[in-house]
């Protein structure tokens, strides 16, 4: 019997609890390019660097792209701590998971644009298809970590997932997802009602809320990678019987 959505509510937040220390190494980790591309924003919307604002956009997209990239990468070793520890594995240390990462990083940002790709074109098209692929290809990521699968095999090794049961897996995807990124969003909240430094130190103090609001909500980003992780590796075990098919895109 497939997983349900309370399930993968109550065991990520279980195997966050067990396994916290761990957990928030990869929060300490995620937060460093994290804070240093959002200290660099400040700075060049202050004109501290004296660029022009062309200089400036060009500097953001190519910080935003290397450190969309090391964050893939932090990502990466995350789903393979979690996965282990909850299939009973001892989970190996950052440095280890992270070298392993490296193995697999280019298949799983090429899977990724190729995904992301198909669910634009689908959105393009009238809305639906996009959203239809975007359950189709949830796991292209996990497949690519998890199982070592290249870019094409991953997108269709997550179809095959979903096939028979895409509803019940947009509930199972939809119900903790909601959950979780309220859970920042209130998190994130609450730390920043609770100081008030851009008043007190200018600049500084700017960065430094804004580092102290993005620490509180990626305390809550091994939740939201928990939950993915767990049901691709529940889907996997429980294979799709008849069920409910996807909607038919509209041509």
């Amino acid at each position: 019997m497939l997983i349900k959505a309370g399930e993968i509510i109550s065991k990520s937040i279980e195997l966050y609890r067990e396994n916290a220390k761990l957990l928030l190494s990869y929060v300490v980790l995620f937060l460093i390019p994290t804070s240093l591309l959002q200290t660099v924003s400040i700075l060049l919307g202050q004109g501290t660097f004296g660029l022009g604002l062309g200089a400036s956009v060009i500097v953001m997209i190519v910080l935003t792209i290397v450190f969309a990239l090391v964050n893939i990468w932090i990502s990466i070793a995350l789903i393979r701590a979690i996965a282990a520890r909850y299939t009973g594995v001892v989970a190996k240390d950052m440095k280890t998971e992270l070298h392993a990462g490296t193995a697999v990083l280019w298949s799983a940002v090429i899977a990724s644009i190729i995904a992301g790709l198909a669910i634009f074109a689908g959105i393009i098209l009238l809305i639906i298809p996009g959203i239809i692929f975007s359950i189709w290809f949830a796991f292209v990521m996990y497949s690519v970590v998890l199982d070592n699968k290249k870019s094409i095999e991953s997108l269709k090794a997550s179809k095959a997932l979903v096939s028979g049961r895409w509803w019940t897996v947009l509930w199972l995807l939809l119900a903790p997802g909601v959950v979780f990124v309220l859970l920042m969003i209130i998190v994130q909240w609450i730390a920043g009602l609770m100081i008030f430094l851009p008043e007190m130190f200018g600049t500084f103090g700017l960065i430094l809320y804004g580092t102290i609001v993005t620490a509180a909500g990626l305390i809550v980003a091994p939740l939201t990678t928990a939950a993915p992780t767990i049901l691709y590796i529940e889907l996997k075990k429980t294979p799709a019987t008849a069920q409910t098919p996807a909607p038919t895109p509209q041509k």
